[in-house]
C-alpha cells in the first residue's frame, strides 16, 4: 500500500499526456513535429500516430526502467541508502517529460509558443533541482556520474557527486540569469551542458589520481 501511494504521482504524470492526446486527437494534424531546432522551429516531423505516441512511450519506458533499476543493478544494496532521493529524482524526470510532451502537443495544435526558450528554462531548472540531491547518491551503475574513476572508488564517487551537486546548483542559477537577459540559447545551452557534464568528469579523474598517488606514498 505504501509503495502504491509513492507511485501515484508518477502514474498521474504518465497518464496526463495520454488523456490530453486522446481528448484532442481529431484536432491534431496528420504530421506532427518531433524535433525542434535552437530557434524553436520544428525541423523533423512524423505521422500523427507515431509522433503523438512516441514521447508518451518514452515516458512509460523510462518509468519501467527506473522502477526495475534498483532490482537489477549489481550494486542494488546501495539503493537503500538513498531510496527516498531516488524516488524524488524519478518523479522529477517524469514531471519534465510530461511537460515536454504537453508543450509539443500544444504546439502541434497550432498554438504559437517558443518551445526552445521554454525548453531551455526547463532543462536548467531540472538540473538545478537535481543538483540538490546529487550528493546523496551512492555508488551504482545507472544513476549519477558513472565514469571509470567514480565506479572504481567509492570515495571518488562521493567526492565527485558532492562537487557536482554544488556545481549544478550554482551554474544553473547563473545560467537562468544569463538566459533571462541574453536568450541566445544556441550558444548558452551547449556551454551549460558541457560545464555541468564535463567538469565533474575532470574532477573525478583528478581526485582518483591524487588519491592513488597518496596511497602509493
Amino acid at each position: 500500500m505504501k509503495t502504491i501511494r509513492k507511485e501515484i504521482i508518477n502514474w498521474v504524470l504518465l497518464v496526463i499526456p495520454i488523456i490530453y492526446i486522446a481528448i484532442y486527437w481529431d484536432k491534431f494534424p496528420s504530421q506532427v513535429p518531433i524535433h525542434f531546432n535552437f530557434d524553436g522551429e520544428p525541423d523533423n516531423y512524423a505521422s500523427k500516430i507515431i509522433g503523438l505516441l512516441l514521447l508518451p512511450g518514452i515516458n512509460i519506458f523510462t518509468y519501467i526502467l527506473l522502477l526495475i533499476t534498483p532490482k537489477i543493478d549489481p550494486r542494488k544494496s546501495n539503493y537503500a541508502l538513498f531510496i527516498s532521493k531516488y524516488t524524488i529524482i524519478r518523479t522529477l524526470l517524469h514531471l519534465f517529460l510530461c511537460e515536454i510532451i504537453l508543450l509539443v502537443c500544444y504546439y502541434s495544435l497550432g498554438n504559437k509558443i517558443n518551445i526552445s526558450e521554454i525548453g531551455t528554462y526547463s532543462v536548467i531548472a531540472l538540473f538545478l533541482i537535481l543538483g540538490n540531491y546529487l550528493g546523496n547518491l551512492r555508488s551504482n551503475y545507472f544513476i549519477g556520474i558513472r565514469v571509470p574513476w567514480t565506479l572504481e572508488s567509492e570515495e571518488v564517487w562521493n567526492l565527485t557527486h558532492r562537487f557536482a551537486g554544488k556545481l549544478w546548483v550554482g551554474v544553473s542559477i547563473c545560467a537562468l540569469i544569463v538566459v533571462y537577459f541574453l536568450p541566445a540559447n544556441k550558444i548558452i545551452l551547449p556551454i551549460y551542458i558541457f560545464v555541468i557534464a564535463g567538469l565533474p568528469i575532470i574532477y573525478s579523474y583528478i581526485k582518483f589520481k591524487s588519491l592513488n598517488i597518496s596511497k602509493v606514498k
